[in-house]
């Protein structure tokens, strides 16, 4: 299936791989430079911390263990769990 896209007047259709997108090709592809981000505290950095960003982070680090010690299944579980809890209701 070839369609118009209405951005350009370029044709957008299904890749040499089958996908809907439009892939560049590898050999002239350079990956775009990312920009200085900040550096970011590690989770140990955040329990150390005092009050409530140390205390969210020694939980974090407490459930981080506890996930680790878990079978597969049980972790499937709760990982879909999670996203039934964020997910909005609708009525």
């Amino acid at each position: 299936m070839v369609r118009s896209d209405p951005m350009s007047n370029a044709r957008v259709g299904p890749g040499r791989n089958g996908s809907p997108f439009r892939c560049p090709p590898s050999s002239t592809y350079t990956p775009p430079t990312t920009p200085n981000l900040t550096p970011r505290k590690t989770l140990e950095e955040l329990a150390e911390e005092p009050g409530t960003m140390g205390s969210e982070g020694r939980f974090l680090l407490k459930l981080k263990g506890v996930i680790g010690k878990i079978a597969e299944s049980d972790r499937a579980f709760f990982v879909d769990f999670a996203s039934k809890l964020g997910t909005p209701k609708t009525t």
